[in-house]
């Protein structure tokens, strides 16, 4: 899965004691597009590759998700590991992170990201983040 500027992958560990999984979430910014000199397959990257990387919980609060013999119940599972992703990260917020790291180390940088993020949130909404964006686009190089 991924979007305009983001890779998003999923990886899945199985516990060795069956019944359970551990699951991985990483974001690739593609602007990122080499690790190590080397030229990255954004298709093929794995979530431990990945310059942002997790364990998602589940609503427990616990990084252990259960799983089922029963697929009804295993696509519930899956319902509820969407709902955990969409609720720790958006493009928006990915930029802000990105935003605050660079805005000291590469200004030019953070004001790509600052520019994309702004342009997702258009006109309206109140992301906490906004100022920071309008901050650093108004910062001299």
């Amino acid at each position: 899965m991924d979007s305009e500027q983001f890779a998003f992958i999923l990886g899945f560990q199985p516990s060795l004691y069956g019944g359970l999984c551990y699951v991985e979430f990483g974001v690739q910014p593609k602007a990122l597009d080499h690790i190590h000199g080397e030229k990255v397959d954004l298709t093929k990257i794995k979530y431990y590759e990945c310059e942002f990387r997790m364990r998602l919980r589940n609503e427990d609060n616990s990084d252990q998700w259960l799983y089922s013999d029963d697929p009804e119940t295993n696509v519930q599972k899956a319902n509820r590991i969407g709902d955990a992703i969409a609720i720790m990260t958006t493009d928006t917020r990915l930029a802000w992170v990105l935003v605050k790291i660079y805005e000291k180390r590469d200004l030019r940088k953070a004001k790509q990201f600052a520019t994309v993020a702004l342009y997702k949130l258009g006109g309206g909404g109140s992301f906490s983040g906004r100022s920071d964006f309008e901050s650093v686009l108004a910062a001299s190089e």
